[in-house]
């Protein structure tokens, strides 16, 4: 009798979890669905959501980040038709030995020595700090053509 008893109640337990298996895979297959799994999930709830004026505050705009680069140049000379070129555009020529360019991150430098057949090698003297590249004695050289010295990377 006893024993009778324990096998009934195994029977409503293995039902039970019979039955809670069931619900679990049916459960999981709704969450295949778009809007079960987008109201049943706090995460996907709180994608998108902007964070608080505060903590935006915490990381400096790009924008904010500026800094001066010096380059000489290594000759005797001046070249005043050798130009400092900053995404494209003239910023500076060589009327002296050196220039001073003022840049931000991700700033494309270059040097334009396509007036000049000959040889001019040019390097970067002084930068600002912060500035990770280009780093100070990075020199390029010149010969008839546009010289890159990179993008400025900023800490």
């Amino acid at each position: 009798m006893f024993f009778c008893k324990l096998n009934k109640i195994e029977k409503i337990f293995e039902f039970i979890l019979f039955f809670v298996f069931i619900a679990l895979v049916s459960g999981q297959f709704l969450f295949t669905g778009e809007p079960f799994r987008f109201y049943w999930s706090l995460a996907e709830r709180m994608e998108g959501v902007p964070w608080e004026e505060t903590v935006c505050k915490l990381f400096p705009e790009k924008a904010d980040l500026t800094g001066k680069v010096e380059i000489e140049l290594i000759s005797n000379f001046c070249f005043p038709e050798a130009r400092v070129l900053v995404n494209g555009e003239e910023v500076a020529n060589f009327q002296e030995r050196k220039v001073v360019v003022q840049v931000q991150e991700g700033d494309l430098l270059q040097i334009d020595g396509t007036a000049y057949s000959c040889e001019l090698i040019f390097r970067v003297k002084e930068v600002a700090p912060g500035i990770i590249w280009p780093s100070p004695f990075f020199q390029v050289e010149t010969k008839g053509n546009i010289a890159t010295i990179g993008e400025v990377v900023m800490e």
